[in-house]
């Protein structure tokens, strides 16, 4: 019996210790939710009354109420969104946080703070470096020749890590294509798709080695699909062998679609039927 009632007030003391453990845990994200909320409105009242640039819970020390006040200014005042990305967005450590900006920075093309974005491109958090490079994609027609070549080298960098050196493929007399396979990690798809289309975005002659290299095999289908499209704009002539040498060698019908699309223009030679005088694709190499 004693054993028996000396389990039950245990019982009774590990109720009471959790119900205060569960209440205190309430009230702490009630009291968060109230400050947020808070903040909030005060943010509103800011942005309302207009005066000014609004300021101070862009600074505040809770990283929510930071990320809160960027999405709303960014809603009522745009333009003052513009005016404090660039500085914040080079010292912001929140994940959360620089998400917004970099959507702020693409969205309303801040070509000023293209310096953080590109520093971005290299960020390990989740999301970000994927982020940054569509926001280097969004303000690519805005940007100046200096940033443009600073953006294509940092594009091209932040895929590397994804890839590693092969020998040369698709060489001819008049150029040299450097390829790449893909490395034995798999590579993150989403930052390799938004790195893609910013290169093709930004129309530099200077990416074609880059963007050839996504051709091949070791590469998601799609982002091959994704770089074929791109090389519309970036390839010139010099680079037609390399073309039919991709094509060649790629079996995903929705990539040779592209490929073929891209060699039936000019100002690329055409393989030619001597009869019809029209494109003849190349056959896909059968493994």
């Amino acid at each position: 019996m004693a054993v028996s009632g000396i389990g039950t007030r245990l019982v009774a003391v590990g109720a009471l210790v959790l119900a205060g453990v569960l209440g205190f845990l309430l009230y702490r994200k009630s009291r968060e939710a109230d400050e947020l909320a808070q903040s909030r409105t005060r943010l509103e009242e800011e942005v309302k009354a207009a005066r000014g640039e609004p300021r101070g819970l862009t600074g505040d020390a809770n990283p929510r109420v930071r990320q809160k006040a960027l999405e709303l200014m960014l809603e009522w005042k745009p333009e003052e969104a513009a005016k404090v990305c660039p500085a914040m967005l080079a010292k912001e450590t929140d994940t959360g946080v620089v998400l917004v900006l970099l959507h702020i920075a693409g969205q309303r093309k801040v070509r000023e703070a293209l310096p953080a974005v590109l520093e971005k491109l290299g960020a390990k958090e989740p999301g970000v470096a994927q982020k940054a490079a569509w926001g280097v994609g969004e303000m690519a027609e805005g940007l100046d020749q200096g940033q443009r070549e600073k953006a294509r080298e940092a594009l091209e960098a932040a895929l590397k890590p994804k890839a590693e050196a092969a020998k040369p493929a698709g060489a001819g007399k008049a150029h040299t294509i450097k390829a790449a396979t893909a490395s034995q990690e798999p590579p993150d798809t989403g930052l390799l798709l938004a790195c893609v289309d910013a290169l093709g975005k930004l129309k530099s002659p200077k990416s074609a080695p880059a963007l050839f290299a996504m051709l091949q095999p070791g590469y998601p289908p799609m982002v091959r699909r994704a770089t074929a499209r791109c090389l519309d704009g970036v390839a010139g002539k010099e680079h037609a062998e390399a073309l039919q040498a991709a094509l060649q060698a790629e079996t995903d019908p929705m990539v040779r679609s592209e490929i073929e699309r891209l060699l039936a223009k000019e100002p690329f030679s055409r393989a030619v039927d001597g009869k019809s005088g029209v494109f003849v694709p190349a056959p896909p190499v059968t493994h």
